[in-house]
């Protein structure tokens, strides 16, 4: 496999575009790394990806993004399929350097055709709380 090609896993014909999420993964998540099997194993596609911002490595043993604020266009919710549909309605970010001091972080864009099926244990697995204090957030940016 080279850089920039995309892996087909798990393609049904009947999935619709408006039930896919795409998700950015960058640190255990990503193949190669312990969580990725376990987790992201019925991932529709994957391919390479980069985002703006900067990767903090925490003594906890992972690490962490931040975005910039001013990029982000919405955030996550407990409802998988009502967020890949705003998903779908977001359309493609356009693509532009951040004012400030930030990194490109690269990473995985994991798409995934069952968000419902598959998002609850990621979040369960980064603690994430839809409106509630959590250190990882789901969101959709530039």
């Amino acid at each position: 496999m080279n850089i920039g090609d995309t892996v087909k896993l798990n393609t049904n014909p009947e999935d619709s575009p408006e039930t896919n999420l795409r998700l950015f993964v960058y640190g255990t998540l990503k193949r190669g790394y312990w969580n990725h099997q376990r987790f992201c194993a019925q991932a529709r596609s994957i391919e390479p990806a980069v985002v703006w911002g900067r990767l903090y490595d925490l003594h906890a043993g992972f690490p962490a993004l931040e975005v910039p604020e001013g990029l982000i266009l919405a955030r996550g919710t407990a409802d998988p399929l009502a967020d890949a549909r705003r998903q779908q309605e977001i359309g493609t970010p356009r693509f532009g350097r951040p004012t400030g001091d930030w990194d490109l972080i690269h990473g995985e864009l994991v798409t995934f055709s069952d968000p419902q099926r598959d998002l609850p244990p990621i979040d369960r697995l980064e603690g994430f709380r839809p409106g509630g204090h959590s250190m990882y957030q789901r969101g959709w940016w530039r």
